[in-house]
């Protein structure tokens, strides 16, 4: 065997070694890209079960109740509606929001007749 035949088999030995290193590499990174996708999808299962409304949630009492017949399709601003029904939510916010919610006007639903009416 000439050095020729020699060096072209260490050249061909080497470049598989290579590929088999490269596709070792490859195959490490891309477990290492589904374990971190596995982490976030599962953190995002968990954040997406907490639901954000049972931290909003509040009961009305009979009083608050009453207002809120009383007071139900009036033009009244958000603020106007949060000092009467819920004063104590009001009184949390910041002047900065408080100057904004006494500036919203409140929306009301419509009622399920008036839906039907004006769908029919």
């Amino acid at each position: 065997m000439d050095g020729y035949q020699r060096d072209n088999i260490y050249s061909k030995y080497y470049n598989f070694v290579c590929a088999i290193e490269r596709y070792r590499k490859g195959k490490v990174n891309k477990s290492r890209k589904f374990t971190v996708f596995g982490i976030f999808l599962i953190l995002g299962m968990v954040i997406c079960s907490v639901s954000p409304v049972s931290a909003l949630k509040a009961e009305a009492t009979d009083e608050q109740l009453k207002v809120m017949n009383e007071i139900e399709g009036t033009d009244i601003t958000i603020g106007e509606y949060l000092q009467k029904v819920w004063p104590q939510f009001y009184d949390e916010l910041s002047e900065e929001q408080k100057e904004k919610v006494n500036c919203w006007k409140k929306s009301w639903p419509k009622s399920l007749s008036e839906n039907q009416v004006s769908e029919s």
